[in-house]
């Protein structure tokens, strides 16, 4: 069972930058980061729809309990990724 929690962008972001530096070409990092949005989405998706059927502003997703956190958080995970998608065009991050 997942556990969605809702972690700080900077450690978040330092976790990504991790992952990052296990792949050695740019085009494998931007396909990472693609995959990662597209969970995202689909988890965002998710988030949303069990939140529109709740009752009080708590949702449901598979046995937890969902808020608006949850989506807000999503949403700023995204364009973190998004953010770091961007940068791999720019020497500096590539080299990671």
């Amino acid at each position: 069972m997942r556990i969605y929690r809702i972690t700080p962008l900077a450690e978040t972001k330092a976790l990504y930058l991790e992952l990052l530096a296990g792949y050695k070409s740019v085009g494998a990092k931007k396909r990472f980061l693609t995959r990662e949005l597209k969970s995202l989405s689909s988890l965002l998706e998710d988030f949303r729809e069990s939140l529109e059927h709740a009752n009080g502003g708590l949702g449901w997703l598979h046995g937890e309990r969902i808020t608006k956190q949850h989506v807000t958080h999503t949403l700023h995970e995204i364009g973190l990724i998004k953010r770091l998608r961007d940068e791999l065009d720019k020497p500096v991050i590539a080299s990671i």
